[in-house]
């Protein structure tokens, strides 16, 4: 099974001692020993915009405003 951890830390200097970070290894680790497939995405690794809630993604998809957002 493919698993995605997300680890929310906005702490850009917290590194490898980022909470959330541990957190999904630790749960990487657990489901690797059970033959899942974990990714990790850190989305400190993205530049993204506040959601405002324009409505322009029904109509392709994709934010218009966040291109980071659309990466992940």
């Amino acid at each position: 099974m493919n698993i995605v951890c997300i680890s929310a830390s906005n702490v850009l200097h917290s590194g490898e001692q980022s909470t959330s970070l541990k957190a999904c290894r630790k749960i990487a680790e657990i489901l690797a020993d059970q033959r899942n497939n974990a990714e990790i995405i850190e989305l400190r690794n993205f530049s993204l915009s506040p959601f405002v809630g324009c409505g322009k993604c029904y109509e392709n998809n994709r934010c218009q405003r966040d291109q980071g957002f659309n990466q992940i």
